[in-house]
């Protein structure tokens, strides 16, 4: 009886973690994380390769060059700033396409003062934690 009782909820429990894992595989944050992380890895997040989707390098993108000292090309416009962003740092753009016009105004001025990644970063973050 106690071995039924014991089956049964080890079942249950699979279950459950199925149920959770699934649930969360579809997750916008981790995905932006993971695609973020692949970009700076070059592809190489948790010791395996992304799919051949994901390895498609955006033209003028550079594995090898993704690090936190990595700049954005200097003076684009706020247009050509999102889409760079969009293109070479997914996971920065999702944060910062939550922030509003004024804040996305005040990510750019930073861009134009110091277009390394980590600056844009910081100062995205920093205004999403004030909201």
């Amino acid at each position: 009886m106690r071995m039924i009782a014991a089956g049964q909820l080890l079942v249950l429990l699979a279950g459950i973690g199925m149920m959770t894992v699934s649930y969360g595989a579809d997750d916008d944050y981790l995905k932006a994380l993971k695609a973020e992380t692949q970009a700076i890895t070059g592809g190489e997040a948790a010791g395996t390769a992304p799919p051949a989707a994901e390895t498609k390098p955006a033209q003028g993108w550079s594995a090898s060059g993704q690090g936190l000292a990595e700049e954005l090309p200097p003076n684009l416009s706020q247009e050509q700033f999102e889409a760079a962003l969009k293109s070479s740092y997914f996971g920065t753009f999702v944060f910062y396409n939550k922030l509003g016009a004024a804040d996305k105004s005040t990510v750019y001025r930073a861009y134009q003062s110091n277009a390394q990644i980590s600056n844009i970063r910081d100062t995205t973050t920093s205004l999403l934690k004030k909201e």
